[in-house]
């Protein structure tokens, strides 16, 4: 689907990293995923080259600097110990690239924190741009793995791919890895992720922007921009405006399975008018405060599908009636029935879920479904058991002299 490219340096292409040490770096032990198998590979920590938790931001990260650069000339894991290790780099952004220089090689470097995401922790200072993970090629399959990321920005606190939707990510592997920006105003988001090819995998994705738990929330845990048939699973998308939302480029074939939306404003969001085929499964949905999900468009050809999951949120709607579109619910929540419109007014169907509409009695000369009109111009009274289909979306009107009855039901 992409231009593989030689990851040899080429002309113009940017110097590659080298890290000049006076001794070898201490390695240490880690457990890295490799596809569906655990193995051990030898890897360096970033103590080796002088970060430390009571160290500055500056210095810390020239050390990570030159942990990354070691690594990548072999491919051995970087490894994060126990603590809080602060980085900061004058304002501007803090671009890491895992990309192996070496022809052939079959992953990026692997950045995996020792004691787990709660305990082995990068924390982003200041306004410095955030931390992003990009690469120079398109062979780029990064693993992250049991790693905390803290911080306060205006913007994404942690990135994975390009902003301009050059080079893909191929095969995105995280696992156990917790996000936490707590800005709190304007646009903050936890992890963005760019342009992500098909079959990357997260695991245990905990990511929060910013809620204070009396309902100012801010910004996005999860974006998605251009992410193409990724797996996300056991997480959590919580305390901020929008949970998981979908957001720019071609977005297609996204799983979330096993998470929890918690705290939100908006749980699940697509603003992508050609995004689709996206299924949403066997997640919890609670204090919500506006909408559970919320589409202002979609691929005519393909739903957005929500199946088996938990809405625990009495007092906020599941699907907002103003964004809904191609929205499709399979779970059974009682359907409520509008008010009859007057003869030859349209009513949609917002519920996100496929609809029986039950009508009776009255007299009425046709019924138009999404514009097309069925039944004769003579008047006649509907027998018990008339009924038609409505998936989400579609609209149906009544042309009567008598208004009928009727009653809503779901049909999913």
């Amino acid at each position: 689907m992409w231009n593989r490219r030689s990851l040899l340096a080429a002309a113009g292409a940017g110097p590659i990293l080298s890290a000049t040490l006076a001794t070898a770096p201490a390695r240490a032990s880690a457990t890295v995923p490799d596809g569906s198998a655990a193995i051990i590979r030898s890897g360096r920590s970033i103590e080796a080259f002088g970060a430390r938790p009571d160290a500055s931001g500056p210095v810390n990260l020239r050390a990570l600097r030159a942990c990354v650069a070691a690594c990548r000339d072999d491919g051995s894991p970087v490894l994060v110990p126990a603590g809080v290790f602060p980085l900061s780099d004058d304002g501007r952004p803090i671009i890491l690239d895992l990309t192996r220089p070496v022809r052939g090689a079959p992953h990026a470097v692997a950045f995996v924190g020792l004691a787990g995401p709660g305990q082995s922790i990068l924390q982003i200072e200041g306004r410095s741009g955030g931390l992003r993970f990009v690469a120079a090629t398109d062979w780029f399959d990064p693993v992250l793995e049991g790693l905390g990321f803290v911080g306060a920005l205006a913007g994404p606190l942690v990135s994975i791919g390009r902003n301009d939707f050059a080079d893909p990510v191929n095969m995105l592997r995280i696992r156990d890895v917790a996000v936490d920006n707590s800005f709190n105003q304007g646009a903050v988001t936890a992890l963005r992720l760019n342009y992500l090819a098909p079959g990357s995998v997260a695991i245990g994705l905990k990511a929060n922007a910013y809620a204070d738990g009396r309902g100012h929330n801010h910004g996005t845990a999860i974006e998605c921009r251009q992410v193409e048939c990724m797996t996300f699973a056991g997480g959590a998308a919580s305390n901020a405006a929008t949970g998981f939302a979908i957001r720019d480029g071609v977005n297609f074939g996204i799983t979330v399975q096993g998470f929890t939306f918690e705290n939100t404003d908006v749980a699940f969001g697509n603003d992508v008018p050609t995004s689709g085929a996206h299924a949403v499964i066997g997640c919890q949905f609670s204090e919500i405060r506006t909408a559970a999900i919320r589409s202002i468009g979609c691929n005519r050809a393909q739903w957005i599908e929500f199946t088996a999951n938990n809405f625990a949120m009495p007092t906020a709607a599941i699907v907002d009636p103003d964004a809904c579109e191609g929205i499709r619910i399979h779970d059974r929540h009682g359907i409520a029935t509008p008010a009859l419109p007057p003869s030859g007014a349209i009513v949609r169907n917002r519920s996100g879920q496929p609809v029986q509409v039950l009508l009776w009695g009255g007299l009425v000369r046709s019924v138009l479904i999404n514009g097309i009109r069925m039944g004769s111009a003579e008047p006649a009274a509907l027998s018990p058991g008339t009924g038609v289909i409505l998936q989400p979306g579609d609209t149906i009107g009544l042309d009567y002299v008598r208004a009928p009855q009727w009653h809503w039901r779901s049909a999913g």
